[in-house]
């Protein structure tokens, strides 16, 4: 386009046709924009709230059940959050029922060995850093 000068016989002219052209052959690109996304947690209150959901029930069975339901629900659990549940718990197998069934839910498992601290028996520890290693 700057050839596109020699028809124009006026100096002001041509310098108006060099500062037009780039914007429409070359037009100014926005710069991108950050890509929006949601934060996957669960927020201090409703884990609050599902915690008080939860101890409410007093039949273990119903107990786990609920658990498991809420959790696979919400579906994004810290370690620590997970661990909240689980101490809620005070029948073993449960507790290690409900820490192999989070770890599908939970956004930091680079942490769920963490989880280990929650149990009182050696095999329940050793079952879950065994299922860790197989994911």
């Amino acid at each position: 386009y700057s050839f596109d000068t020699e028809v124009f016989s006026h100096m002001p002219y041509k310098n108006d046709w060099l500062a037009y052209c780039p914007t429409i052959i070359d037009p100014p690109v926005a710069p991108p924009t950050a890509p929006s996304f949601v934060i996957c947690e669960v927020p201090k209150q409703d884990f609050e709230d599902i915690k008080r959901s939860i101890s409410n029930v007093s039949v273990n069975s119903t107990k786990l059940t609920l658990a498991k339901q809420i959790i696979g629900t919400k579906k994004c659990f810290t370690v620590k959050q997970i661990a909240g549940i689980i101490e809620l718990f005070s029948i073993e197998s449960s507790r290690l029922e409900i820490a192999l069934y989070s770890y599908d839910f939970c956004i930091n498992t680079d942490d769920y060995y963490q989880l280990t601290e929650t149990f009182s028996t050696t095999g329940s520890k050793d079952k879950l850093l065994e299922f860790i290693r197989t994911k």
